[in-house]
């Protein structure tokens, strides 16, 4: 069976395209979230509060850690990308 490197490349560069932008949203979802997270800590408190801050910052770490392993596979992409581009312009 024959590869189509020229369709591998375009699902390789959708794939990119498409995988940064959900990071880049999950990015601007993560800062608005903080925002609204500080202005909810200010009143709230005691036992609730420190349940409800425990929760949130392992839920921030998640996104962080999806963050960047999404910036870690789009590098790998972009290099693939690279390498097929020349195969199909050669």
């Amino acid at each position: 069976m024959k590869v189509d490197v020229e369709k591998l490349h375009e699902g390789l560069v959708e794939y990119r395209e498409g995988l940064k932008n959900q990071s880049d949203r999950l990015a601007e979802d993560v800062e608005s979230l903080t925002g609204a997270w500080r202005a909810l800590d200010s009143v709230y408190g005691g036992e609730s509060g420190q349940e409800l801050l425990k929760s949130f910052l392992m839920t921030m770490e998640f996104f962080q850690e999806y963050v960047e392993e999404a910036h870690r596979l789009g590098e790998f992409l972009d290099q693939r990308i690279e390498e097929l581009q020349k195969s199909v312009t050669t």
